[in-house]
């Protein structure tokens, strides 16, 4: 049978890879004041790095050009954006994973736009899941119908297993988790936040700078 299906209004995840970072860097980024995510409280799930523009230092200058040019290819490529803003990163951090460690289930605030670097994956050490928004409505909204297979069309969510260097750019709303590390090894990534700057809808009555 001759069809095609038209795959309407979907969610954008970018996915591809930089080149592998120097021993140094790594060291650099792997190596920090650890604190437990403030939205999780008490409740310590993994550790992040007290320092939440950890981007911003002069001596990751190269590494910051190399995720901003995935940023505005995803942007301007992918998304098909004017021209006009710029898109900034204004907020990045190390997670650190170790035994037993995982995400709970979260999207980005004061952001429009996240990603995540992968910096040390080692096996079985979790993946990342894109979970559908509850508020999403489509076919099965309504039914809780039984499937005989996962497909794009029906699953709530959907995993990724990166890989070192690996980099993931997304919509901040996007919610998403990891699951337990299950490695003896601990697991690094890289995540950041981006926030466009400049002025939308320039002459009208609707006009905001950001």
């Amino acid at each position: 049978m001759s069809y095609t299906i038209h795959k309407l209004f979907p969610t954008p995840v970018y996915h591809s890879t930089i080149p592998a970072l120097d021993p140094i860097t790594l060291h650099k980024l792997m190596n920090n004041e650890w604190v437990a995510p403030g939205y999780l409280g008490a409740n310590r799930t993994h550790k992040e790095s007290a320092d939440r523009k950890i981007l911003h230092r002069p001596e990751l200058a190269n590494l910051k050009k190399i995720v901003q040019k995935h940023i505005d290819f995803y942007v301007f490529d992918v998304l098909g954006v004017a021209p006009g803003l710029s898109w900034e990163i204004s907020t990045s951090w190390v997670n650190q994973n170790s035994k037993g460690d995982f995400h709970d289930n979260h999207y980005h605030t004061n952001s429009m736009i996240s990603g995540t670097l992968y910096l040390r994956v080692p096996d079985q050490s979790s993946s990342i899941f894109f979970h559908r928004d509850k508020g999403h409505e489509n076919l099965w909204s309504t039914l809780l119908i039984e499937f005989e297979k996962d497909n794009e069309y029906n699953v709530a969510s959907i995993g990724l297993a990166p890989n070192d260097f690996d980099i993931l750019i997304f919509p901040s709303i996007l919610a998403h988790s990891v699951t337990t590390n299950t490695n003896d090894e601990d697991r690094f990534s890289l995540a950041f936040n981006v926030w466009p700057r400049g002025t939308i809808g320039e002459g009208g009555n609707c006009e905001l700078t950001l």
